[in-house]
């Protein structure tokens, strides 16, 4: 933890939010007995296996393993690290924090994390300012052609890499940066023959990449001269992770709540922005991933896609429509007559044509049959017929019975066929496709229930219990407290939890467990969590944990297992994750 922080205020910070709320605003939630549960935001699944207790103020994933409190959700599911996650948690409850005194800091990921956005600031910087430069002439010529005024240029960050050899590695030398950090931060690469540092980006305009609280967290650049590749991207650093980032989404978010314009690339968006479609974002050098779409359903309901017209942009297409689906975002496909891209449309045909485009634009369903319908000869029976039934597959996907209905008299008047004949091969394949989809759930769960994890009375479920109970009730922790040394639990999260409850208790403090394990490392809250909520209410706490300590002893007469080694962690989470709460 970043110590420069009290636990008193840590503590308060996590009170003022509650996991459900948050846990609420990225996923569906569903009460379930004394807790709630939903699908995982962290991995894809269709049975829900996340759950949170409110009591407790934790949530686990009894499928994939992961769990903690509320600032390690925020942790996973936003990509921060301790101190800026804590410091999203304060913005939320409206809780001033302090400045970090950074002689107190030791925490070097951070310390690391605000190098790296320092440097990528100051490297912005200079792009910048080489391409209003002398030097910049080349790239300056080439924002001028594609129509960009300097209020856009400047608006975006836009900058031009010069072609010497380490001249930006050497300007951020000279300003203080380290050649680890610059390393780090992916502007540069060391040479295997000098050994010194050479520019990762080289006569190249340049696109800084920034996130949605203001951090340049890397770079795209487009060659100007010959040469491959066409785009270069940052590698993906501690920062920056290009499978979880969208191009210009920090400018997007203020305007997309009705939509989202999904494009392909830095221009397309940058030229859509111009002309005043703020709400247009990009990939980055990368197809549409499962977490881009969950990044998307925070901040829209609706995404129109607008890929370029080619035979690469239409399989984009395709898969961006199936990916979105089960991101729960209702999808749209812009079509542009005439041209490849945005831009080259707007500069075409200007910015009112392209409005009317996206209210055009084809429900994603429909889009996919017209596709479809291309590749068949509706003259032909045989052809006709095979066509209706791949359109009836399509049709079965659509969990929407209005949406289902409405398309497929569409279709039915199109292909001049009776909406019954449709009808009834869709229920067909639906009751097929039910039936396969439960048989394959009933062999899925029946697998799981083998490979349970079943070891409820073993040291590391009893002694994440034992510390359970000694937060919860003060009568548990009172009598054994005496009796439970510093290196009583082997589990190293348990001990870590045992020191700050005894600690809040020499301060006469009250410190909750959720409170206490948003400073335990991820690898501990995942399985301190599974085996916490796992845990039932007793009805006698103190014969409980009495009898779970002396458990714990009995079983140690036995030859001791390092429960922290790295086998046996493995071993531990391998099992959490098979294990799936019913």
């Amino acid at each position: 933890m970043a110590n420069f922080y009290s636990d008193e205020l840590i503590s308060e910070v996590i009170a003022a939010n509650d996991i459900v709320d948050i846990a609420s605003g990225y996923m569906k939630l569903q009460r379930s007995g004394n807790g709630y549960k939903g699908l995982c935001p962290f991995h894809s699944e269709k049975t829900p296996s996340f759950h949170i207790s409110a009591d407790k103020q934790l949530y686990h994933c009894f499928g994939c393993g992961v769990g903690g409190s509320s600032l390690q959700f925020i942790m996973n599911i936003e990509n921060l690290d301790f101190v800026e996650a804590l410091k999203f948690l304060a913005d939320r409850a409206k809780i001033s924090l302090p400045e970090e005194n950074s002689d107190e800091n030791n925490n070097e990921f951070y310390e690391k994390r605000q190098a790296i956005y320092k440097v990528n600031a100051a490297a912005a910087k200079y792009f910048n300012k080489t391409l209003f430069s002398d030097q910049g002439k080349i790239a300056q010529r080439y924002v001028s052609s594609r129509q960009l005024d300097s209020k856009t240029a400047v608006s975006f960050g836009l900058g031009y890499a010069n072609p010497d050899i380490a001249d930006c590695t050497e300007y951020l030398k000279a300003e203080g940066f380290s050649e680890e950090i610059i390393l780090a931060a992916g502007l540069a690469k060391r040479s295997t023959k000098t050994n010194g540092l050479y520019d990762f980006f080289r006569d190249r305009l340049m696109f800084p990449i920034i996130d949605v609280r203001g951090n340049v967290i890397a770079f795209g650049g487009r060659i100007l001269g010959d040469g491959v590749p066409k785009y270069l991207n940052s590698a993906d650093t501690i920062v920056f992770n290009k499978s979880k980032t969208l191009y210009a989404l920090n400018f997007a978010k203020h305007s997309c709540h009705d939509r989202i314009i999904l494009c392909e690339g830095y221009m397309d968006v940058i030229a859509l922005h111009k002309s005043g479609f703020t709400n247009a974002v990009a990939t980055l050098g990368t197809a549409l991933t499962e977490q881009h779409t969950k990044i998307i359903s925070r901040y829209t309901k609706e995404v129109v896609l607008c890929y370029d017209s080619d035979g690469a942009g239409q399989k984009a297409t395709a898969a961006a429509i199936e990916l979105l689906k089960a991101a729960g975002v209702k999808t749209k496909v812009l079509t542009l007559p005439g041209a490849k891209d945005p831009d080259e449309y707007i500069k075409k045909m200007g910015a009112s044509a392209f409005e009317s485009l996206i209210f055009a634009s084809e429900n994603a369903t429909l889009y996919k049959i017209s596709k479809l319908k291309q590749q068949y000869n509706i003259d032909n029976i045989e052809e006709k017929i095979e066509l209706t039934n791949k359109m009836a597959e399509i049709f079965a996907g659509i969990e929407n019975t209005i949406e289902r209905e409405f398309l497929m008299k569409e279709v039915a008047v199109q292909l001049d066929i009776s909406f019954e004949s449709i009808d009834a091969q869709v229920k067909l394949l639906m009751k097929n496709n039910a039936a396969k989809q439960a048989e394959k759930e009933f062999h899925d769960q029946s697998k799981k229930d083998k490979q349970r994890f079943t070891s409820e009375n073993t040291e590391f479920m009893s002694e994440c219990k034992l510390i359970s109970l000694m937060f919860a009730h003060s009568a548990v922790y009172n009598d054994l407290n005496d009796k439970i040394s510093d290196n009583f639990f082997k589990v190293k999260g348990c001990s870590e939890l045992l020191k700050q409850l005894r600690s809040a208790k020499q301060k006469r403090v009250n410190i909750d467990i959720a409170t206490a394990m948003s400073s335990v490392p991820p690898e501990y809250s995942d399985k301190l969590s599974y085996a916490i909520l796992k845990e039932q209410p007793y009805t006698n706490p103190i014969k409980a944990a009495t009898e779970i300590y002396n458990s714990i002893l009995k079983n140690r007469t036995s030859p001791e297992k390092d429960i922290n080694s790295p086998e046996e962690l493995s071993k531990i989470i391998d099992m959490i994750k098979k294990q799936k709460n019913k």
